[in-house]
């Protein structure tokens, strides 16, 4: 063979190592990044999973708060009632002022 064969030969063969290498190293990348795609996924259901389960706790705490002491309850909501108003009523002033 030539020195010309030989050179064409050997750039094939270098180009076709690389383009093996770029496609496992592709290959590795995302199935990389399907791992964590499922890891994030997970951790987000058991978060969501939690939160769930607090909220529906405090629901029933609260329940029974309102069932156990009705007229501390009706006080706390028309309190909070009022604080809610008093802060809509200054903001609205504020608003106003400018």
């Amino acid at each position: 063979m030539s020195n010309a064969t030989n050179l064409r030969q050997t750039t094939l063969d270098t180009a076709r190592d690389a383009a093996q290498e770029i496609e496992n190293a592709a290959t590795r990348g995302v199935r990389s990044l399907s791992d964590s795609a499922h890891a994030v996924r997970e951790q987000a259901l058991h978060a969501a999973s939690t939160v769930r389960d607090s909220a529906q706790a405090m629901q029933q705490r609260g329940r029974r708060y309102v069932a156990d002491e009705p007229g501390k309850s009706v006080l706390i909501a028309v309190a909070a009632g009022v604080l809610i108003a008093g802060l809509l009523m200054l903001a609205n002033g504020r608003r106003r002022d400018f």
